[in-house]
């Protein structure tokens, strides 16, 4: 390895809206890595008040992104110019992610509809002179999302409820043993990546 190049500070980066995850689903997340010896970023790690340029740069620092997709997920600008570090870094070859997504269906995001299209129109007009920032979401939102092929390793997680198969997780607001052990399909994934 390069003197100049130093390894990942973090295995696992979360991109999630705070507001609506922090204090169930992400709770629950975190503990079990951490639990199976992954080391992983979350934003209350930071001191508050601090420059979002301090996440980007842990995004950076990191392996793996968890891209968290909900229905409040595009309220955040924040949570749009992480996405678009994410896939700059993936572009680059030097950050894996997957997407999961979160009590609100796929096409929703891919295609920028229903509660999570609403919020992000409400950003598209609050930045509407910063066309540039907006072309720069949308494509890491398609591209994250799975709307371009992320490559043969990719793991998409559709933690709908509806969704088939995933009951199991899907109700991650309150403790679960499929989160705390290695049947989560998350865990498995990131433990899998843990040398």
């Amino acid at each position: 390895m390069d003197e100049n190049q130093q390894s990942p500070q973090y295995h696992v980066f979360l991109n999630f809206r705070g507001a609506q995850l922090r204090h169930n689903f992400i709770d629950h997340l975190v503990n079990a890595m951490k639990g199976r010896g992954i080391n992983v970023f979350i934003d209350t790690d930071e001191q508050k008040g601090k420059d979002i340029k301090i996440l980007l740069k842990r995004i950076e620092e990191s392996r793996v992104a968890l891209a968290i997709f909900s229905t409040k997920y595009t309220e955040s600008s924040w949570c749009l110019d992480e996405l678009a570090t994410i896939k700059k870094r993936v572009d680059l070859g030097m950050l894996e992610v997957l997407p999961i997504f979160y009590k609100v269906f796929t096409e929703s995001v891919k295609q920028l509809v229903g509660e999570f299209g609403d919020h992000f129109r409400r950003r598209e007009w609050e930045y509407r002179c910063e066309k540039s920032k907006i072309d720069e979401w949308k494509k890491a939102l398609e591209c994250v999302s799975g709307g371009n092929s992320l490559g043969p390793n990719t793991t998409v997680l559709d933690l709908c409820n509806n969704s088939p198969g995933t009951q199991a997780i899907a109700a991650a607001d309150r403790p679960q043993p499929s989160i705390m052990g290695t049947t989560c399909p998350i865990i498995r994934l990131l433990v899998s990546l843990n040398p």
